[in-house]
Protein backbone atom coordinates (compact mmCIF):
# COMPACT_ATOMS: atom_id res chain seq x y z
CA UNK A 1 0.00 0.00 0.00
CA UNK A 2 3.04 2.44 1.21
CA UNK A 3 4.60 1.86 -2.56
CA UNK A 4 1.23 2.02 -4.82
CA UNK A 5 0.27 5.14 -2.58
CA UNK A 6 3.29 7.25 -3.86
CA UNK A 7 3.60 5.19 -7.11
CA UNK A 8 2.41 8.25 -10.39
CA UNK A 9 0.31 6.71 -12.63
CA UNK A 10 1.64 3.93 -15.47
CA UNK A 11 -0.73 1.99 -18.16
CA UNK A 12 0.38 -0.91 -17.07
CA UNK A 13 0.47 -1.12 -13.50
CA UNK A 14 -2.50 -1.72 -11.76
CA UNK A 15 -3.88 1.67 -10.29
CA UNK A 16 -4.73 2.19 -6.22
CA UNK A 17 -7.65 4.47 -6.46
CA UNK A 18 -8.48 4.89 -2.77
CA UNK A 19 -7.64 4.01 0.35
CA UNK A 20 -10.22 3.82 3.71
CA UNK A 21 -8.82 3.35 7.35
CA UNK A 22 -10.61 2.95 10.78
CA UNK A 23 -9.43 1.47 13.88
CA UNK A 24 -10.22 -2.30 12.15
CA UNK A 25 -9.05 -2.22 8.97
CA UNK A 26 -7.65 -0.71 5.98
CA UNK A 27 -9.18 -0.98 2.70
CA UNK A 28 -8.01 -0.57 -1.02
CA UNK A 29 -9.63 0.41 -3.52
CA UNK A 30 -8.15 -0.69 -6.79
CA UNK A 31 -9.06 -0.06 -10.74
CA UNK A 32 -11.83 -2.29 -12.06
CA UNK A 33 -9.82 -5.11 -14.30
CA UNK A 34 -12.40 -7.58 -15.81
CA UNK A 35 -9.86 -9.14 -17.60
CA UNK A 36 -8.68 -12.85 -16.60
CA UNK A 37 -4.90 -13.04 -15.36
CA UNK A 38 -2.01 -13.94 -17.52
CA UNK A 39 -2.28 -17.62 -16.09
CA UNK A 40 -6.02 -18.13 -16.80
CA UNK A 41 -5.92 -16.62 -20.08
CA UNK A 42 -3.11 -19.27 -21.11
CA UNK A 43 -5.09 -22.56 -19.90
CA UNK A 44 -8.11 -20.60 -21.73
CA UNK A 45 -5.75 -20.31 -24.96
CA UNK A 46 -2.93 -22.50 -24.52
CA UNK A 47 -0.96 -21.47 -28.07
CA UNK A 48 -0.54 -17.88 -28.57
CA UNK A 49 1.03 -16.33 -31.50
CA UNK A 50 4.51 -15.12 -31.76
CA UNK A 51 3.11 -11.89 -32.16
CA UNK A 52 0.50 -11.86 -28.84
CA UNK A 53 3.45 -13.34 -27.14
CA UNK A 54 5.44 -9.90 -28.44
CA UNK A 55 2.35 -7.60 -27.29
CA UNK A 56 2.22 -9.05 -23.59
CA UNK A 57 5.36 -9.10 -22.94
CA UNK A 58 5.98 -5.73 -24.23
CA UNK A 59 3.67 -4.49 -21.82
CA UNK A 60 5.10 -6.03 -19.17
CA UNK A 61 8.36 -5.24 -19.70
CA UNK A 62 6.69 -1.62 -19.96
CA UNK A 63 5.48 -2.36 -16.35
CA UNK A 64 8.43 -3.82 -14.89
CA UNK A 65 11.01 -0.64 -16.65
CA UNK A 66 8.69 2.00 -15.40
CA UNK A 67 9.02 -0.23 -11.63
CA UNK A 68 12.43 0.07 -12.09
CA UNK A 69 12.96 3.81 -13.35
CA UNK A 70 11.03 4.54 -9.83
CA UNK A 71 13.56 2.19 -7.89
CA UNK A 72 10.62 -0.29 -7.07
CA UNK A 73 11.13 -3.71 -7.14
CA UNK A 74 8.01 -6.57 -7.70
CA UNK A 75 9.52 -9.50 -6.26
CA UNK A 76 6.84 -12.00 -6.84
CA UNK A 77 6.27 -11.36 -10.83
CA UNK A 78 4.09 -14.42 -11.98
CA UNK A 79 1.30 -15.22 -14.85
CA UNK A 80 -1.56 -14.62 -11.82
CA UNK A 81 0.11 -11.32 -11.05
CA UNK A 82 -0.44 -10.25 -14.79
CA UNK A 83 -4.02 -8.86 -15.50
CA UNK A 84 -5.82 -7.88 -18.58
CA UNK A 85 -7.70 -4.79 -18.46
CA UNK A 86 -10.30 -5.96 -20.32
CA UNK A 87 -12.38 -8.99 -21.30
CA UNK A 88 -10.74 -8.66 -25.60
CA UNK A 89 -7.35 -10.62 -26.33
CA UNK A 90 -5.77 -7.54 -26.95
CA UNK A 91 -6.32 -5.33 -23.57
CA UNK A 92 -4.04 -3.69 -21.76
CA UNK A 93 -1.66 -5.54 -19.26
CA UNK A 94 -1.41 -4.43 -16.04
CA UNK A 95 1.02 -5.78 -13.18
CA UNK A 96 -0.80 -6.37 -9.88
CA UNK A 97 -0.02 -7.33 -6.24
CA UNK A 98 2.53 -5.49 -4.90
CA UNK A 99 2.16 -7.66 -1.39
CA UNK A 100 6.38 -8.12 -1.60
CA UNK A 101 7.48 -4.91 -4.05
CA UNK A 102 9.89 -3.09 -1.79
CA UNK A 103 12.27 0.31 -2.71
CA UNK A 104 15.63 -0.06 -3.50
CA UNK A 105 16.43 3.87 -3.68
CA UNK A 106 19.39 3.50 -1.22
CA UNK A 107 21.02 0.71 -3.83
CA UNK A 108 20.59 -1.78 -0.38
CA UNK A 109 20.94 -5.32 -1.12
CA UNK A 110 18.14 -7.63 0.19
CA UNK A 111 18.12 -11.09 1.64
CA UNK A 112 14.24 -11.98 2.19
CA UNK A 113 13.38 -14.71 1.01
CA UNK A 114 9.91 -14.09 -0.60
CA UNK A 115 8.31 -15.11 -4.02
CA UNK A 116 6.64 -17.83 -5.52
CA UNK A 117 8.97 -21.01 -5.70
CA UNK A 118 9.08 -21.36 -9.57
CA UNK A 119 9.60 -17.60 -10.68
CA UNK A 120 11.83 -16.69 -7.75
CA UNK A 121 15.59 -15.90 -8.68
CA UNK A 122 18.49 -18.83 -7.78
CA UNK A 123 19.98 -15.83 -5.22
CA UNK A 124 17.01 -15.95 -3.26
CA UNK A 125 17.02 -19.35 -2.27
CA UNK A 126 20.73 -19.24 -1.87
CA UNK A 127 20.47 -16.21 0.84
CA UNK A 128 22.45 -14.34 -1.07
CA UNK A 129 22.32 -10.75 -1.12
CA UNK A 130 19.71 -9.50 -4.31
CA UNK A 131 18.97 -6.84 -5.84
CA UNK A 132 15.79 -5.42 -8.58
CA UNK A 133 17.78 -7.97 -10.83
CA UNK A 134 15.57 -10.61 -9.30
CA UNK A 135 12.67 -8.89 -11.26
CA UNK A 136 14.44 -10.09 -14.46
CA UNK A 137 15.12 -13.49 -13.77
CA UNK A 138 10.56 -13.74 -13.16
CA UNK A 139 10.71 -12.15 -16.58
CA UNK A 140 12.71 -14.80 -18.40
CA UNK A 141 10.83 -17.72 -16.74
CA UNK A 142 7.58 -16.06 -17.85
CA UNK A 143 8.56 -15.52 -21.44
CA UNK A 144 9.75 -19.35 -21.62
CA UNK A 145 6.13 -20.06 -20.52
CA UNK A 146 4.71 -18.13 -22.67
CA UNK A 147 6.96 -19.78 -25.54
CA UNK A 148 7.23 -23.24 -24.32
CA UNK A 149 4.69 -24.33 -22.13
CA UNK A 150 1.10 -25.21 -23.02
CA UNK A 151 -1.20 -25.77 -19.47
Amino acid sequence: MKIMRFLPDCPNIIKLLEIYEDNNKIVMVLELLEGKDLYKRIKTKPRLTEKEIFDIFTQILKGVCFLHDHKIMHRDLKPDNILFSGKSDDSVIKIADFSLADDFSNNKKFTLECGTPGFMAPEIFTGEAYDEKVDVYSLGTILFILYCIYF
